[in-house]
């Protein structure tokens, strides 16, 4: 169930098998969810020659990253807005392929092919380019995620052993894990990294979610079974200290929520007992996103667990939601699916049936600082100001700002 994009098409072999629950669940979920509020689908297209898209993170300021299927293979990319072309943003020297796994305040972080035959990182910004990150030998090295602190983390080697990589000035800093290999998913702002271990002073063989603060000894996230065998992950955590991700109960994955007091909650208790489920990413508001063998989930402490497909308007009609993969703090989900025409494509989903492009800083209103925000971004050559989705910073880019600013939110 860990979130790599290589695999994002795979419902993992746990869940396999437990699509015969799902028109007797879904019934029952939809049925309890009209009254929810509804969201529009926005589906994320390809490059020119393109095929399938992925989607993999969102940044605050709605900046999507992810990869699409090219001729030669899959490539990494970001769509600047849910309405905007992908820009490709290229693959390391002597590579064909590349995938961009995840993005904060503008900082690209990803893997690819090259030369030497083993994946190497990146790091792709609006000024730099697509540069090399981590280690400097051919040791395979993943990108796992990255932080708006600047601090990128990887997985180094064969076992691969985590490290949080600077981005700017700085010395890599090891994380602690009793020596041993263990998988790490995500940085928090605060350069938390949470993951999975198998190897632990608990010991028995038995993988754990674990948290590794910035300094000081790692912390085994309590289990909701502690008997259960299985495996625990620890994926995301927001600012309030509540962490998500899935944990055994039973013989079925499910759902986890650990709260600010490090207390375990099944978040996937409302999709029934035998249904699989995990909760990839939380946004600063306590929403939840992920996926289950039933499809797309979010969840709240008030609704619980709800699936994506009774949660859309109109604009969902045929589409099959597959995984949710993040939120950010404004509320906008992406996510991968099928659409009506039977192609895998990423998605986009905005509350209330329509997002506000023009909100350019985030605040909820359109105001003066909007207009700031997008002449920053225009003067930085960044692609969020690239509104009218022609690849190129333009005066047209201010008219078309105009007009959203004057369509209101």
């Amino acid at each position: 169930m860990f979130r790599f994009p290589s695999n994002a098409w795979d419902i993992p072999v746990y869940l396999a098998g437990m699509n015969r629950h799902k028109l007797q669940v879904a019934s029952v979920l939809v049925a309890t969810q009209v009254a929810l509020a509804q969201y529009a689908v926005h589906e994320l297209a390809p490059p020119p020659g393109g095929e399938d898209t992925i989607a993999t993170g969102i940044d605050e300021q709605g900046r999507v990253v992810g990869s699409s299927v090219l001729p030669l293979g899959l490539v990494a990319v970001m769509w600047a807005s849910y309405d905007a072309q992908p820009l490709v943003l290229g693959t390391l020297e002597g590579g064909q392929t590349s995938e961009a796994v995840a993005i904060a305040n503008g900082l690209v972080v990803g893997t690819g092919a090259r030369d030497c035959g083993t994946p190497g990182s990146f790091l792709w910004t609006t000024s730099g380019g697509l540069v090399p990150i981590g280690p400097d030998m051919c040791n395979p090295v993943s990108a796992v995620g990255v932080n708006g602190s600047g601090e990128a983390l990887l997985q180094v080697g064969d076992p691969l052993l985590p490290i949080v990589w600077p981005l700017g000035a700085g010395a890599p800093r090891a994380i602690e894990t009793w020596g041993q290999p263990a998988s790490v998913l995500r940085i928090d702002a605060s350069g938390r990294v949470l993951g999975t271990s198998r190897h632990h002073p608990d010991g028995g063989g038995v993988r754990r979610a674990v948290e590794w603060p910035v300094s000081g000894a790692p912390r085994l996230l309590a289990r909701l079974e502690p008997g259960a065998g299985g495996v625990d992950a620890a994926f995301d955590r927001n600012a309030s200290g509540v962490i998500v991700g899935f944990a055994r109960l039973g013989s079925v994955t499910r759902a986890t929520v650990w709260n600010a007091a490090g207390e375990p909650i099944d978040a996937g208790e409302a999709l029934g007992p035998t249904i699989p489920s995990q909760l990839l990413a939380i946004n600063s508001a306590g929403q939840a996103v992920g996926d289950s063998s039933l499809g797309a989930i979010t969840w709240t402490a008030g609704d619980g667990a709800r699936l994506v497909e009774a949660m859309v308007d109109e604009s969902g009609d045929g589409w099959t939601f597959l995984h949710a993969q993040d939120i950010n703090d404004a509320g906008l989900i992406v996510g991968n699916g099928v659409n009506p025409s039977g192609t895998r494509r990423a998605f986009v989903l905005t509350e209330g049936g329509a997002a506000c492009p023009a909100d350019l800083d985030g605040d909820g209103e359109l105001t003066l600082f909007d207009f700031l925000a997008f002449q920053n971004f225009f003067d930085a050559g960044d692609a969020l100001a690239d509104l009218d989705g022609d690849g190129s910073l333009t005066i047209f880019d201010f008219l078309e700002f105009q007009n959203l600013f004057d369509m209101g939110c």
